[in-house]
């Protein structure tokens, strides 16, 4: 009897004796048509054996990973369980997982597969280790909440808590929540693959909170899913919260013994066996205090990077050590820019963008200067901002916009010169300030955009093409 035979009997059995009565609730699967096995193939018989391994092998530890095969006939799969479910609840919801996918994507070398309490993928690509968001799930509540601001400033601040969390925990996983009004909480979860770093589960957690604001900042719940990490949020429990807070597991302790020493000749026992042990616990316990005040010493003397150095790392991990250096120049305080602002009061707002909305302010130099702020879910996120300042901090000419600094504590910030004039179309669509400028005066501004434009076209270290000029955003300098 064949090798695949045997291997499809048990596999069939396995589904029969576990995916009975499996409760967990599939949302989406992913199969790209790009390529397809053959049935009955080496193939075919390395998936089925690799999708069982997986089912069994995660069900302890909420995840685990594994290649079957060699060479064009190998495949590669990973099992992911949520964070705050049991292991029995882990091992139904993968034994519905590799029933189901096979249904849902036969014969293709590709597929992944999600349900509320599990995740299974698998692929003929190796993908271990690499962020994919290039395939994007998302659904929310049909109910809208009643005060959109306060919800989309709680929801920011709670997606960001929980991001970084995720980011530096074992599981890359985390829960909670926050009060949005007295009466209502928002709850919130994240997690990444735990096949990836921490920064590349923070950058992963950071993109894909950006997809909120395109369907449902306004929602009382959403999911949006990737096949790397995924977030949720309600207005209502959904999680286990006592596996959320339980402490993570204690080794246990070695069990502490008295050790026997023999008796002499007169019922006594040897003191020789005490000198011995004396001989070498003294000299061992002398260099372990020595190693511990050195390290105490050291760790004095280099203190823990500050968070926002640790963000700026995170971030800025992709460029080169140049740019960092560039960047890393230009970062500020965030204290500083409060006060600058007068916290960010609306007396000193003026005007909103796709980044944000943008304050003006006024440094402790008397130096003006124009904020703008990234709003907590803007569709414009980290990678935008770490563009910008990687650009910006290259470009130095008279007829741009100069970059002062940007913050990342807490709150995402572009420090720019403030410009008093504004934006060129409050002067030209003004009835009484369009006098201002005559024939003369415009064709200088129009000089001096072109100038600008040259410089980034021809003459700058980097060339970047512009292709978003209007009047909204071109800033009259008087010129």
């Amino acid at each position: 009897m064949p090798r695949s035979y045997h291997v499809l009997l048990f596999f069939s059995l396995v589904l029969m004796l576990r995916c009975y009565g499996t409760s967990s609730s599939k949302l989406w699967s992913y199969c790209p048509p790009d390529a397809n096995y053959t049935t009955n193939s080496t193939f075919q018989t390395n998936l089925h054996l690799l999708l069982v391994s997986l089912s069994s092998s995660a069900a302890a530890t909420g995840y685990s990973n594994d290649t079957e095969g060699r060479s064009s006939d190998q495949v590669h799969g990973l099992a992911l369980c949520r964070g705050d479910v049991s292991s029995s609840v882990c091992q139904t919801c993968l034994d519905a997982a590799v029933q189901d996918i096979i249904q849902s994507c036969p014969n293709g070398m590709t597929s992944t597969i999600f349900y509320d309490d599990c995740l299974l993928r698998y692929s003929n690509q190796m993908f271990f280790s690499t962020v994919d968001t290039s395939f994007r799930y998302l659904a929310w509540n049909g109910q809208n909440v009643s005060d959109q601001q306060q919800f989309e400033t709680t929801l920011g601040n709670l997606m960001d808590d929980l991001t970084e969390k995720a980011s530096s925990s074992p599981k890359l996983f985390a829960a909670g929540s926050a009060k949005v009004t007295s009466f209502d909480k928002l709850y919130g979860l994240v997690q990444c693959s735990r096949d990836l770093s921490a920064d590349d589960c923070y950058r992963c957690l950071q993109d894909t909170v950006t997809f909120i604001p395109k369907c449902c900042s306004w929602k009382q719940g959403a999911k949006v899913y990737t096949q790397s990490c995924y977030l949720r949020f309600e207005l209502y429990l959904y999680y286990n919260t006592t596996a959320v807070k339980a402490p993570p597991p204690v080794s246990p302790s070695s069990q502490t013994t008295n050790d026997t020493v023999p008796n002499d000749a007169s019922g006594g026992k040897s003191n020789n066996g005490v000198k011995t042990v004396l001989l070498l616990v003294i000299p061992v316990a002398a260099a372990l205090l020595s190693l511990l005040a050195i390290f105490m010493y050291c760790r004095r003397r280099k203190p823990a990077m500050p968070r926002r150095m640790q963000l700026h790392k995170r971030i800025f991990a992709i460029e080169d050590q140049q740019d960092i250096k560039n960047a890393e120049s230009l970062l500020l305080d965030l204290e500083v820019i409060r006060s600058a602002t007068n916290n960010f009061s609306d007396a000193n707002k003026i005007g909103e963008g796709g980044f944000g909305p943008v304050y003006r302010g006024t440094l402790e130099d008397g130096e003006q200067i124009a904020v703008k702020r990234l709003s907590r879910i803007s569709v414009q996120g980290l990678v935008e901002l770490k563009n910008e300042v990687v650009l910006l901090a290259k470009l130095q000419h008279r007829n741009l916009v100069r970059l002062l600094g940007y913050c990342l504590q807490e709150e995402k910030l572009l420090v720019y010169e403030y410009l008093p004039n504004t934006s060129l179309d409050k002067v030209l669509f003004d009835p009484v300030r369009r006098v201002q400028l005559d024939w003369a005066r415009r064709y200088k501004i129009i000089e001096g955009i072109g100038r600008g434009l040259l410089y980034l076209h021809e003459d700058s270290r980097l060339k970047i093409v512009h292709r978003d000029l209007k009047p909204a955003i071109s800033c009259w300098v008087g010129i």
